[in-house]
């Protein structure tokens, strides 16, 4: 896209400019929330299906008098049926996943776009003539469908399917073995699988975020003669980790990506030309844990990383570290407060 102005941006846009990303990070938010809704009900129907057969097999055990003890499952391969519907209604759900987190990236770079020409409407006021163009259809259609074959992700949800076979296994020879009841054994069973809608939801939420900000970041490099970078934006609430609190306000080129953590939710703000030495125009994580009660302080650092925080032995940046893996590239993650005082 490109803006024409006789003017510079307004004065204002920078406060105004943080009031919308946010709004545009909690409606985000909000529109993944919709998705991982859809998984949670895909995932109910599957496992209503499997606790059917699970129970049923386990009823059909005791009825046969339950002495032969877990050999039963393992005659007319009644265990390796199961593992086989179990493994299929998993894959059957890991390809419904698939679709979504796909669907999602897709709203997410639309909505990257939208948002952008948003902020950038907001800061021109009457006095610049915006003639707004998506950016072309190569520049982002790597951000859509990273799930595609051979990619890491793939490779995560391909795992869903057997992870559950081995999970009905253990679980009914362990059950059958202790004697429970059918309702018990699908219980363990229900406990042992519910990893596996929690990776779901954990890749969908990564992805679309993922999709978003970079998208975000592509539009900013197309408009780079008004935007020189951009800030690092979290949520302040007990549950944002210290690393991304301490990010919070950050300035970065526009070379440069947000490396979240897995299930992150910060945003990138544009930084205009000129502004890249001034302070965030906006309440830093840093200066919003200062003020924080003792309470706040301890769910976010630990017992001994609040202690430690307030005594002045470290400073919130003391807490960001990165990650860096050949499959996934670097990462920001929250040191503990072990590895930062060097004990241990």
């Amino acid at each position: 896209g490109r803006i024409v102005s006789s003017a510079p941006l307004s004065g204002s846009f920078p406060g105004e400019i943080y009031r919308i990303v946010e709004r545009h990070r909690r409606e985000l938010l909000r529109m993944e929330r919709a998705g991982a809704t859809e998984m949670v009900r895909a995932y109910g129907e599957i496992w209503r299906r499997l606790k059917a057969e699970i129970e049923q097999l386990v009823q059909q055990y005791r009825e046969a008098g339950g002495t032969e003890g877990v050999e039963w499952l393992f005659q007319y391969q009644r265990l390796e049926a199961l593992q086989r519907q179990a493994e299929t209604e998993i894959r059957r759900f890991a390809s419904f996943a698939e679709q979504q987190i796909v669907e999602a990236q897709r709203e997410a770079v639309t909505a990257a776009e939208q948002h952008f020409e948003e902020i950038m409407r907001a800061g021109a006021g009457a006095r610049i003539s915006v003639q707004w163009k998506r950016l072309p259809v190569d520049a982002v259609a790597d951000l859509v469908g990273f799930t595609r074959t051979g990619s890491p992700l793939r490779e995560l949800l391909d795992e869903l399917g057997p992870e559950a076979s081995r999970a009905v296994r253990d679980g009914l020879i362990q059950g059958v073995a202790l004697g429970k009841n059918p309702r018990a054994v699908a219980r363990q069973i229900r406990s042992a699988l519910g990893g596996n809608l929690t990776r779901a939801l954990l890749i969908s939420r990564t992805e679309t975020m993922r999709s978003y900000r970079e998208a975000t970041r592509r539009n900013y490099q197309e408009n780079k003669e008004y935007i020189a970078g951009w800030r690092w934006l979290c949520a302040k609430n007990p549950r944002t980790c210290p690393a991304c609190l301490a990010m919070d306000g950050t300035f970065h080129k526009l070379n440069e990506r947000l490396t979240d953590h897995p299930n992150g939710r910060c945003v990138m703000v544009p930084c205009l030309k000129g502004q890249e030495k001034e302070p965030a125009p906006w309440e830093t994580g840093d200066a919003w844990l200062a003020k924080q009660d003792e309470e706040t302080q301890r769910r976010i650092l630990g017992q001994a990383g609040a202690e430690a925080y307030r005594s002045g032995q470290v400073k919130l940046a003391d807490f960001v570290g990165i990650k860096r893996s050949r499959k996934w590239g670097p990462t920001h993650y929250a040191k503990s407060i072990r590895s930062i005082l060097g004990a241990g």
